[in-house]
């Protein structure tokens, strides 16, 4: 880039850098825009330029990266997303570069920025609030009587405090019934015509039969995972595949 000899310097901006809400790059095609692509947003950008560049020219390229890019997907922040939850979060993580980060830990800049009908109930249960594409959701049920320090308390390299009381719900759900709330959860209603072996071609778990839910993933052209899904035939859009078919 020869040209950079002799374009000259025309702004030169010295302020904080801008971190992203949640401390993550914003990596891959920009959402809605035909060869766009982003690479901003590094709290220590030089370190990570090298690989970087790599996985991008790779998504570029060969449409994906050989490694897992989710968490850097520029498509994780939505119009849900405010100009004071992105301040605010921006600030925190100032806060959080050079202190000791827990696995899965939850920062609580902006907590109740979105929140579903149950959240109420939820909290009185004991709820301990987790963040997901900007939706509080349980992580799980702890204590009664916990304080407000409680998850932030029982973090650790092993088990926390909160194991048993996530081993609670997993025997509650295994061995009897419970309850999940999934409005955190991005949900597609596929239908028509050719609906089922649509999906039958896109996942790699037998399809649940009608009125049931099951768990599975959908690949990638290489056989990677693209993301994870419940897939619940409901009834009525059966019988109208049926009828379309017939």
């Amino acid at each position: 880039m020869n040209f950079l000899e002799e374009s000259g310097l025309k702004d030169d901006f010295n302020g904080p850098i801008c971190y992203t809400p949640d401390g993550n790059p914003l990596v891959g095609p920009a959402p809605g825009l035909r060869n766009m692509w982003l690479a901003e947003g590094f709290s220590f950008g030089i370190t990570a330029a090298g690989g970087v560049g790599n996985y991008m020219a790779q998504m570029m390229v060969n449409g994906e990266a050989e490694i897992d890019m989710a968490s850097l997907d520029p498509k994780r922040y939505g119009s849900w997303m405010t100009t004071e939850y992105a301040a605010r979060k921006n600030e925190e993580c100032y806060d959080h570069v050079y202190i000791l980060h827990h696995p899965d830990e939850e920062r609580p800049a902006c907590a109740g920025l979105r929140t579903s009908p149950a959240y109420d109930r939820q909290k009185a249960a004991g709820a301990q609030f987790g963040r997901v594409n900007g939706w509080d959701r349980p992580n799980y049920f702890g204590p009664l009587d916990a304080d407000e320090n409680f998850d932030h308390d029982s973090r650790s390299f092993r088990r926390g405090k909160w194991w048993e009381y996530a081993v609670d719900e997993a025997k509650a759900i295994r061995e009897g019934v419970g309850l999940i709330d999934a409005t955190a959860f991005t949900k597609h209603v596929v239908k028509g015509p050719g609906a089922t072996q649509f999906l039958d071609w896109f996942t790699c778990n037998k399809l649940p039969k009608v009125g049931r839910i099951n768990l599975t993933y959908a690949l990638t052209g290489s056989g990677t995972t693209r993301t994870l899904l419940d897939i619940l035939i409901a009834r009525q859009f059966a019988l109208q595949e049926e009828r379309s078919v017939a």
